[in-house]
């Protein structure tokens, strides 16, 4: 297994952990830490309310790439 799928599969594992515990998370959690991203940009989205087809139009405008970026989004995913 090479560096990237391994990073992809602890990311995954991740995700999947979070989801699954996002209400315990948020109520003894209230700020994320994750760890620096050396290889990438770090996108912060606010208030898509719904206009998800703008945001996607945004993140290919500065070539956004999933596998090095990663996008925060922080307020209300819809109305």
């Amino acid at each position: 297994m090479t560096h990237g799928n391994s990073s992809s599969v602890l990311a995954s594992s991740r995700m999947r952990y979070f989801s699954q515990n996002i209400g315990n998370f948020m109520t003894t959690n209230p700020i994320l830490y994750v760890e620096e991203n050396h290889i990438g940009r770090n996108f912060i989205e606010r208030d898509i309310h719904g206009r998800l087809y703008a945001l996607l139009q945004l993140l290919e405008k500065v070539s956004f790439d999933a596998d090095r970026d990663r996008l925060f989004c922080v307020g209300d995913m819809i109305d």
